[in-house]
C-alpha cells in the first residue's frame, strides 16, 4: 500500500517482474495522480446527482459517529446537495449498527416515504 501521497500530486512508476526466466523491467514508466477517491455528491460529472439518501448517514452530514442508534426516521436528509430530504409521516425505523457496525433503515410492509421527493 501507498501511504503518505500528496493529494493532487504526480507519481511515476515503473513495473518489474522477476521469474525463474530472470528479470525483466517495464519500458516505459506510467503515471498517475493521487487524490481523494472516497464517494461524494460531487462524483458524477456536471453533479448529477438528483438524490442520495443514505442509510448509514441519515443526517447527512457525512459523520458516522453522531447517528440516531434507534427510534423513527422522520426527515431523513438529502446528500446529493439539492436539498430534496424525504419525510412524509411514514417514518421507517433505524436499526442501530445493523449491518457492517452501521446503521439500517428498515420500512414498513405497504409504507414508504413516497410523497417527500419530487424530482
Amino acid at each position: 500500500a501507498l501511504e503518505n501521497l500528496q493529494k493532487g500530486a504526480f507519481y511515476h512508476y515503473r513495473i518489474a517482474a522477476t521469474n525463474v526466466a530472470g528479470a525483466v523491467w517495464a519500458s516505459e514508466a506510467q503515471t498517475f495522480r493521487a487524490g481523494n477517491f472516497g464517494f461524494s455528491a460531487y462524483s458524477f460529472p456536471e453533479h448529477d446527482l438528483a438524490l442520495w439518501l443514505d442509510g448509514a448517514d441519515v443526517n447527512g452530514d457525512g459523520d458516522f459517529t453522531n447517528e440516531p442508534q434507534s427510534g423513527s426516521l422522520n426527515t431523513w436528509k438529502d446528500k446529493s446537495g439539492e436539498g430534496n430530504d424525504a419525510g412524509n409521516g411514514n417514518a421507517p425505523t433505524i436499526l442501530g449498527s445493523a449491518l457492517g457496525g452501521k446503521n439500517v433503515v428498515k420500512f414498513k410492509p405497504g409504507k414508504a416515504m413516497k410523497d417527500a421527493v419530487n424530482i
